[in-house]
Formats: structure tokens, C-alpha cells, sequence
């Protein structure tokens, strides 16, 4: 047995992947709805592409080696998971998470919300124990969030 895969999906999955080889803020700007909303751990929510674009420059700033890798995905109708592996290099040590997306898409096949899934700690625990990175973390802008994601149904 065979299935096909979603033309739209497979789209949205090379270029989260080509964004994320090598990081690009922009690498999934004609696939985003302009108030495209993005919500993940440690970076506040996002809302629209500029927030975004801003956020990943922050990000860049820390750790400008940052890179995942995709692993697999998997859609139907218009929701799209991908299942990835982070990785960068902090204060001489490479930490490794895993993470899923979950991508929502309109009918016109944009991507209108994005949550990304995955454990900060090991990011957390290597920061919090290399000082010489503490000055570029802060600079950064990133901080924890201790907020649950937007529209999770917690008030």
C-alpha cells in the first residue's frame, strides 16, 4: 500500500528543513500568513513574520551555530507535524534537544500558527553553568517564559 503525500505538507516540510540547515529567519516567509502566530518555548509568542524575524536574530546572537535537523513528518488536512533535532554549541559543550511542530495551514495552504514542542532544560542547564555565555544570553533578549502557550484553554 502506498500513500501520497500532501503537496502542501511535503512544501512546508523542505522549506522548515532548508530554514533550520542552515538558519533563515525568512525561509518560510511565502508560506506564512501575515499574522502567521508562532509559539514555542524560552521566545515569547510571535506574532506576524517581523516579530519572528526580530526573535531568530536574537537567537542568531547566542548561539549562531543553531541548527536542526528534520527527522520526519507527517500531515493530514491542515495540520502538519515535524519532528526535528536542535542542536548548537554553548559555552564549548554541543546540547541537543528534540522537538516537534505542530504547523496549522489555511485553505489557501499558508502556515497560519506554529507550536513547537520541546524540553528547554538542557539549554537552561548549560547556560546556567557556563558564565562566559551569560553576557551574550542576556544580551540576546531570550528569556524563560513561564506562561503556558496562547490557546491552550489555561487562563
Amino acid at each position: 500500500m502506498t500513500t501520497e503525500r500532501d503537496p502542501v505538507h511535503e512544501r512546508i516540510a523542505e522549506a522548515f528543513a532548508a530554514g533550520w540547515a542552515d538558519i533563515d529567519s525568512r525561509a518560510l516567509d511565502d508560506l506564512m500568513a501575515d499574522e502567521v502566530v508562532l509559539v514555542q518555548p524560552m521566545i515569547p509568542t510571535c506574532h506576524g513574520k517581523r516579530q519572528w524575524w526580530a526573535r531568530v536574530e536574537a537567537l542568531q546572537t547566542f548561539a549562531a551555530d543553531l541548527r536542526s535537523d528534520v527527522l520526519s513528518w507527517s500531515g493530514a488536512a491542515n495540520r502538519l507535524y515535524i519532528e526535528h533535532r536542535l542542536s548548537a554549541v554553548i559555552g564549548g559543550r554541543t546540547v541537543v534537544i528534540d522537538a516537534v511542530d505542530s504547523i496549522e495551514i489555511d485553505d489557501a495552504g499558508r502556515i497560519v500558527r506554529r507550536t513547537a514542542y520541546f524540553d528547554p532544560a538542557r539549554l537552561m542547564w548549560a547556560v546556567l553553568t557556563t558564565p562566559s555565555v551569560w553576557v551574550r544570553w542576556w544580551r540576546s533578549g531570550l528569556r524563560p517564559s513561564f506562561a503556558p502557550p496562547a490557546g491552550n484553554g489555561v487562563r
